[in-house]
């Protein structure tokens, strides 16, 4: 197997750290010789096969934005020297454009990653933007989540991408709801607190749901920026609805939280594919999302193995929880069980891994 490297800003929190930890784990599980760059190390990694090199811009997240633009991009260079790779595997937006400029004329190939909706990367910066498309056009490879991101691309990118869905987590073969409660009350949901997520939403959904059915509980897993944790308990508060929705903050272990579980939701306004909804469609709770790009409608066939509703949509979203917590107890069991059927056929660990190698490889 080839000299990989893979890139991500920190091994913390998100989606696409995630599928760095489980990607590098399975790779040198396999022999391979893999190694991570990071902007800097923090707290809360994933964990890491001991036999994966990690190398860093600074020492921490923190040190690196005190360093000089000229200072990161010196260092980022002299590391990819140092592990010189053969393939280069990069993630997120920003640290694909350094690395774009970090490798100029270094003989190796660049697979560029879309982790997120691509409609909505750097809609602050129209330069940022700009040089985040470049990195895709000078790219060797292209990996998406979904095949929804492809169109996204011009023709001739089109033709160099390949699909490979986010990677099942190991445990989840194992961790299912293994007996489903006669009553659909325990609700759940799961994410990073910030404004994709709009769980502002869920929660006024929610508090409109409790009106119907006072039994309802609903767990919120995720931390975030203390002010917008600080909001969402507000909104909480000001709806009266404490003692029904409670924000759990970090779990170490959320495949027992989804098992122990009757329903999941997702409320965000955009994504790339969601792995929180991966997660639960795999524990085989009976899910509804939100329909936005990208991800929840090539996972959820609507009705069959989940339910979309529109973005934003408040009313449908709350009367969509209210008909979940009402359904029987068979209907509940063939909804799960179909998501568990449906997202291992997409995600399987075996499949996505495979697919890598021969993008690797190739």
């Amino acid at each position: 197997m080839k000299k990989v490297l893979l890139t991500v800003t920190t091994l913390y929190g998100g989606g696409a750290e995630r599928v760095v930890s489980v990607w590098a784990n399975k790779l040198v599980e396999l022999g391979g010789n893999v190694s991570i760059l990071l902007y800097g190390r923090s707290e809360n990694e994933y964990i890491i096969d001991n036999r994966v090199n990690i190398y860093t811009v600074a020492p921490t997240y923190r040190d690196f934005q005190e360093m000089s633009y000229i200072s990161r991009l010196k260092k980022m260079r002299e590391l990819i020297k140092l592990i010189s790779p053969e393939v280069m595997i990069n993630f997120l937006p920003r640290m694909q454009i350094w690395m774009m400029f970090a490798s100029l004329g270094m003989n190796l190939k660049r697979i560029e990653t879309v982790r997120v909706n691509p409609w909505v990367v750097c809609k602050d910066s129209w330069i940022e933007k700009k040089l985040w498309q470049h990195c895709f056009r000078r790219s060797d490879k292209i990996i998406l989540q979904t095949n929804e991101q492809s169109y996204y691309f011009c023709k001739k990118d089109r033709c160099k991408s390949i699909i490979i869905p986010n990677p099942i987590d190991d445990v989840y073969y194992d961790s299912s709801v293994k007996n489903y409660s006669d009553k659909c009350i325990n609700f759940i949901a799961a994410g990073r607190l910030t404004a994709q997520k709009n769980f502002p939403l869920l929660i006024d959904a929610f508090a409109k749901a409790l009106k119907q059915n006072n039994q309802i509980q609903l767990k919120i897993f995720g931390v975030g920026d203390e002010s917008y944790t600080k909001r969402l308990q507000q909104q909480i508060d000001k709806l009266h609805v404490g003692k029904n929705i409670h924000l759990m903050g970090r779990s170490n272990c959320m495949s027992k939280e989804y098992a122990s579980s009757d329903a999941f939701v997702l409320s965000s306004d955009f994504e790339g594919m969601p792995n929180a909804l991966v997660e639960a469609m795999a524990s085989g709770l009976v899910c509804v999302s939100t329909n936005c790009k990208t991800g929840p409608r090539d996972m959820i066939d609507d009705g069959i193995c989940g339910f979309l509703v529109n973005v934003g949509d408040c009313s449908s979203l709350a009367n969509k929880i209210i008909e979940i917590s009402r359904m029987n107890y068979e209907n509940r069991v063939i909804l799960g069980q179909n998501a568990r059927k449906k997202i291992m056929s997409i995600c399987s660990d075996n499949k996505s891994l495979q697919t890598l190698i021969s993008v690797i490889e190739s």
